[in-house]
């Protein structure tokens, strides 16, 4: 009688503890492949923002002219009273971006960040973006008539494929597809109602 009773409590330890090993070696790999494709969907989903474009090639604008205004000062410090007219045509482009800008900043919110990455702080920012994982610009309310082109470090166009389709969010997206690797320029083209035809351009960097 006490063995008969012994083989039921046995048996069910057995497959306690059968049951408990399998769970720890399932999950984990359960785990790795849910990570992979979460990570998966998320490169798979990578857009820039014409915002976001605009913006770091607006910024990196008044960064140049702003060492080109430091330049003509000391000239003209120096007596090259030449160079006067070509100061007031530095602060008259400094003064159209920077209004730009503030349109840019004050536009209704998205995902995106503004000020994005790498220009929190103005003087320091880096316009460059690396567009190995992009796979598109949101077409945003804010703009029309987007047109774009990649250019290698010479500024030569490069073969770019671009179509328009709706995301799962329902956002418009211009998707490219360039079989162009190594540093290029990025230029965007689009209609504002303030500000009319704008032209951007950031470096860039597309590794395969």
């Amino acid at each position: 009688m006490k063995n008969t009773n012994l083989i039921p409590l046995v048996l069910s330890l057995i497959m306690m503890f059968s049951c408990t090993s399998q769970e720890e070696l399932i999950d984990p790999e359960m785990a790795v492949t849910q990570f992979k494709t979460e990570k998966g969907a998320q490169e798979e989903n990578t857009y820039l923002y014409e915002r976001e474009i605009h913006y770091l090639s607006t910024v990196s604008k008044i960064n140049t002219l702003n060492e080109e205004k430091e330049a003509i000062l000391i000239a003209i410090e120096n007596g090259d009273k030449s160079l006067v007219e070509k100061l007031e045509k530095n602060q008259k482009d400094q003064r159209w971006l920077n209004d730009f800008k503030e349109y840019l900043l004050k536009l209704p919110d998205t995902p995106v960040r503004i000020p994005p990455k790498g220009c929190l702080e103005e003087f320091n920012c880096d316009p460059k973006r690396d567009l190995s994982a992009v796979n598109g610009i949101i077409l945003e309310d804010s703009f029309k008539e987007l047109r774009m082109e990649i250019a290698d470090s010479k500024n030569n166009s490069v073969e770019t494929k671009t179509k328009t389709i709706k995301n799962d969010n329902g956002e418009m997206v211009m998707l490219f597809d360039t079989k162009f690797e190594g540093s290029g320029y990025l230029q965007i083209t689009t209609n504002t109602d303030k500000f009319g035809r704008i032209t951007s351009e950031i470096p860039i960097f597309i590794s395969k």
